[in-house]
């Protein structure tokens, strides 16, 4: 079970807004806390991208703060010197400042050091850029502040879950682990049926599959979580993975001009010293072209 802090921190109305958009896509219970803090993660960190904006509002609060400071010091120097005097002397400061060194106060307890408000004031500063899979949304400082935000959250998360789900989330982390997820399906390669979407939602968020089978070839139980049936050899999981690559270069060949045959029985091929039960196969065969 995961500590109460975590369970608390995502019952906000936007959260359970969330949860139940997201109940009524995968039809099950309603979600367990682990869950949703899946889900609030972004793609690249091993969750769905649906940000909580509860979460992120204080790092964008400061951030718009950071961006308009050195706008306020061009245009109107006086003005700027009055914030920055406040910003220095917290106890002098009105409130929407003070609201604005407890912004930074809050991002410092999240592991990530904000800029001294001189630099920011003077532009002697400038944010850095995270590597994130979507498009860039910006120069501004809103991306890495909500990054170390994110990356605070994904590490009160690994400390919640089991090793089990720890090594997935791992796994369905990184620059293109979220592929199935911001794929265009223009075609049927790139499309999912709707029933395997809602596997990949599920198995993503942690959550059990629906009914199959109870034993798995290798007649050992199957776990509600898919955990075996991703793993084993024999399950036939490890197999079909790989078909969408052996498509695509089937239909590269194929447009370069070459004779394509796809899962060849090595027994088949006209090949020297070949046992007549050999069962491997090629799963494709390109001739005619010199690729």
């Amino acid at each position: 079970m995961p500590p109460p802090d975590i369970t608390a921190r995502f019952a906000s109305d936007h959260d359970l807004a969330v949860a139940t958009t997201l109940t009524r896509l995968l039809d099950t219970a309603p979600l367990p806390a682990e869950a949703l803090a899946i889900a609030h993660l972004p793609l690249h960190m091993g969750g769905l991208g649906l940000t909580s904006a509860s979460s992120t509002a204080i790092p964008a609060h400061w951030a718009s703060w950071a961006d308009t400071l050195p706008v306020i010091h061009n245009q109107a120097p006086n003005p700027a010197n009055t914030i920055q005097q406040q910003l220095n002397n917290p106890e002098e400061a009105t409130p929407a400042v003070q609201a604005a060194i407890h912004s930074a106060d809050h991002l410092r307890r999240t592991e990530w050091e904000p800029p001294a408000w001189q630099a920011l004031t003077n532009g002697q500063t400038q944010p850095e850029q995270t590597q994130t899979e979507g498009p860039s949304t910006g120069r501004g400082w809103q991306q890495p502040t909500s990054h170390a935000c994110h990356a605070a959250h994904r590490n009160e998360v690994i400390e919640a879950i089991s090793p089990a789900s720890q090594a997935l989330l791992d796994s369905q982390s990184g620059p293109h682990a979220s592929r199935p997820f911001t794929t265009i399906p223009y075609n049927a390669n790139t499309t999912y049926p709707s029933h395997l979407f809602c596997l990949l939602l599920l198995r993503r968020l942690r959550l059990p599959l629906p009914l199959s089978a109870r034993q798995c070839r290798c007649r050992r139980v199957l776990d509600p979580l898919g955990d075996h049936r991703a793993a084993c050899p024999q399950a036939g999981i490890l197999r079909s993975r790989g078909v969408p690559l052996e498509r695509a270069a089937a239909t590269i060949c194929r447009e370069a001009g070459a004779r394509v045959t796809t899962n060849t029985k090595v027994a088949d091929l006209n090949l020297q010293h070949l046992h007549r039960h050999d069962d491997r196969r090629i799963e494709v065969i390109a001739n005619g072209r010199h690729l």
